[in-house]
């Protein structure tokens, strides 16, 4: 089996039957035809905590192996193009307020959090940043 080396984001969505038009309502700030899901490398994953499947960073959204087997395998497209809509949730936050304001808010909550005796898990799924993402994520792909 050969090695998926990108895909466009908007391809995952579009091979899910998710309107790309409901995507760029959603996200108006986001081309999902010019961010790039990559494959994370080891070096990249060892800095994720468990069950991380994907992270966004100014360069493009970066995934682990399984995410990058869906896409190649074409197994699991409706959970994919929900992460890639998710993902393309953070690259709107980044447009909207910058790489420097978006990192700062989103470690101090997590800190924040920590500090309150919350779990890392109970901490992540509690980041404003991740609530809107998954809120989106799931809307958009619930109106196919």
């Amino acid at each position: 089996m050969s090695r998926v080396s990108s895909f466009l984001a908007s391809e995952a969505i579009e091979r899910a039957g998710v309107s790309l038009d409901a995507v760029r309502d959603a996200l108006p700030s986001v081309e999902s035809d010019t961010v790039f899901v990559r494959p994370a490398g080891m070096i990249m994953r060892r800095t994720w905590a468990t069950g991380v499947l994907a992270v966004t960073t100014p360069w493009g959204v970066f995934a682990h192996p399984r995410v990058m087997w869906w896409w190649q395998s074409g197994s699991n497209d409706r959970n994919l193009a929900e992460l890639v809509i998710h993902e393309l949730v953070h690259v709107e936050q980044l447009n909207n307020v910058g790489l420097v304001k978006h990192a700062t808010k989103y470690l101090s909550d997590y800190l924040r959090a920590r500090r309150a005796g919350l779990t890392h898990q109970q901490a992540y799924l509690g980041l404003d940043a991740e609530i809107e993402a998954r809120q989106i994520a799931r809307r958009v792909v619930a109106s196919v």
